[in-house]
């Protein structure tokens, strides 16, 4: 009877203790920690789970201290590229604030700054679920496939690039424009020299460029490059650059 009561009483105690631990372990899972990356500046971060991510200028990033056992949930706001390690147990979801990305284990790119104009999801390896927050359109990529989201129309387009890297070799401090619309440009220029820029013109709206530049070629040559195909003119006004 002794030894009854003995073994009762060693399994309440780690009855106790488990859920004690369980608890624990849940409210530190909820706990997140931010990293915002200030413009001009790119950082790398490994995520508690060894995941490592590339930080564009801007982007912000919400995670737990310690992921939950069957989910690693995390929140992005810019652009990152992610390096996923692979858990088929324990999905990975990059959430925006218009899609969500699922992964078990790959290599991908996420543009979306709020004030774009478009959510961008480029695949490098593995394979990605976009779901849109909205409609709960849902589309599987596969490496070298681009997903453009609308942000105002909603619509998801999907398309095959020959080049998968270019669209995150910001990471190796080269820019590349590929058909960038000129307003798109002018919001990297401020993300990347901390400077507003105001257009004077509305016939620059509808420009776009192709090309590259380094990240540590200065404000003005970047200009005087884009003035060969757009000619404009420019005053700087402290922190603020006036196209005209």
């Amino acid at each position: 009877i002794f030894a009854m009561r003995a073994a009762a009483v060693l399994l309440l105690v780690f009855a106790g203790g488990y859920v004690a631990h369980q608890r624990t372990y849940e409210a530190i899972s909820d706990r997140l920690t931010a990293v915002h990356v200030p413009n001009g500046q790119r950082i790398e971060i490994t995520l508690p789970d060894g995941s490592r991510v590339w930080l564009n200028s801007g982007a912000r990033i919400e995670y737990p201290v310690v992921f939950k056992k069957n989910l690693r949930r995390v929140k992005l706001s810019g652009e990152a590229v992610f390096d996923v390690e692979h858990d088929e147990r324990c999905p990975f979801v990059v959430e925006t604030f218009a899609s969500d990305i699922r992964v078990l284990g790959t290599k991908f790119n996420i543009e979306a700054y709020p004030d774009s104009e478009t959510i961008t999801t480029t695949l490098l390896e593995g394979s990605v679920e976009v779901e849109s927050r909205l409609s709960r359109e849902c589309i599987r990529m596969v490496p070298s496939q681009q997903l453009s989201y609308d942000i105002q129309s909603g619509e998801m387009k999907l398309s095959t690039i020959s080049d998968s890297k270019e669209p995150v070799r910001w990471k190796d401090n080269v820019w590349v424009l590929h058909q960038t619309p000129f307003t798109q440009v002018c919001h990297r220029l401020e993300q990347m020299f901390n400077v507003k820029i105001v257009i004077m013109n509305d016939k620059f709206i509808g420009k776009k460029f192709t090309g590259e530049f380094r990240f540590g070629d200065s404000l003005e040559s970047i200009l005087e490059v884009i003035r060969i195909t757009t000619p404009f003119t420019y005053e700087r006004e402290e922190d603020t650059i006036i196209l005209k």
